[in-house]
């Protein structure tokens, strides 16, 4: 009885998609997280209502769009970690538009009022179609997440959120209007099952409602299968949390760090094992609101480079950007058993 709306939104994604493939960013080929599909198998493949189905998706062939593979596939290292083609932070920079594709901001909304706008008090890594990485406080604990507030959605394509859709200078002068960010709602809550108050085993999983399909502004970042060693490695840090300031930051800040050699005192439940010492120098620090963002690191050179998620930013000492001494990350790297062993089709 839904032959003749499923027709007519067909034609109107067609019209969509061919008109934004054929612009600036422009799309040839599927990513190799993804196969080209007809629009119905897609969308009975991943169960999902077709009045929900992202719109940035991108037509493959005639009558076909690239569909995104199960949840339990991460992407390789031709898909995962790029950034686009395009030419809370304390202490540090605007991000370039699209520089981090996989950033994700996760949206609570609060219980004990009828206010229904959306706050956020994290951030996460989207590691493929149907997964975000995030850090366990951000999701479980009242000690670091206000009880009253209940984790809804992830957003992600954002970059300034005083503005939707955002805009992005070209390289003759003149402002094209980006795509608007992506909302979708949390699915299901996966964490460590020996996260604990001291914030060991700091790590979740977020399984979306839905798929989303891979475009410049929303891609996957990689996943290690291991740690590697990050000595003498230039390492970046992103969020839209608090700044030196003390006020969360409208556009995505970037800044550059270091491992740390040593650990302060200071943190003394530190574990080498399964958590990263980084940070401090020149004042650079995540603050609050970066909790669960990802702490990134470069591996291959030229053409061959990728971004990976070394690190979840799980906490530090008060006063961001006050003092010298550095954040903790959870080692994503110690953790890819359980987050190969957690990820559903």
């Amino acid at each position: 009885m839904f032959f003749g709306i499923r027709v007519h939104f067909l034609f109107l994604l067609q019209a969509f998609v061919l008109d934004y493939s054929v612009g600036y960013y422009g799309f040839d080929i599927c990513f190799s997280g993804e196969r080209c599909v007809a629009l119905d198998d897609c969308l009975d493949s991943h169960k999902i209502s077709i009045y929900n189905y992202n719109l940035k998706s991108k037509i493959c062939e005639k009558n076909k769009i690239c569909c995104p593979k199960p949840g339990n596939i991460l992407p390789d290292y031709m898909t995962c970690g790029q950034s686009s083609p395009q030419n809370r932070v304390a202490f540090g920079a605007k991000a370039d538009m699209n520089e981090f594709p996989w950033m994700a901001m996760l949206l609570y909304q609060n219980t004990t009022t009828w206010d229904p706008r959306f706050v956020s008090v994290c951030g996460g890594s989207l590691i493929n179609s149907r997964y975000v990485l995030t850090a366990a406080h951000c999701v479980v604990s009242v000690k670091y997440v206000p009880k009253d507030l209940l984790l809804r959605k992830v957003r992600l394509g954002e970059h300034d959120t005083s503005s939707n859709p955002d805009w992005v200078q070209l390289a003759n002068g003149k402002w094209m209007k980006a795509p608007r960010h992506l909302e979708i709602e949390v699915e299901e809550i996966v964490v460590h099952t020996n996260y604990n108050w001291q914030l060991e085993n700091d790590i979740a999983l977020l399984r979306l409602e839905m798929p989303v399909s891979y475009t410049n502004e929303i891609r996957p970042i990689c996943v290690p299968t291991k740690h590697f060693s990050l000595k003498n490695s230039l390492l970046q840090i992103a969020g839209w949390g608090l700044t030196e300031n003390g006020q969360y930051s409208e556009v995505l800040l970037k800044s550059t760090i270091l491992e740390s050699h040593k650990c302060p005192h200071e943190f003394e439940y530190f574990r080498e094992t399964s958590q990263i010492c980084a940070g401090g120098q020149s004042k650079t620090d995540t603050c609050t609101g970066d909790s669960g963002g990802p702490l990134m690191a470069i591996r291959g050179r030229s053409f061959d480079e990728y971004v990976y998620v070394a690190g979840i930013t799980s906490y530090g000492n008060h006063g961001c950007g006050v003092n010298v001494n550095p954040g903790i990350y959870t080692k994503t790297g110690f953790y890819f058993k359980w987050i190969w062993e957690n990820l559903k089709a």
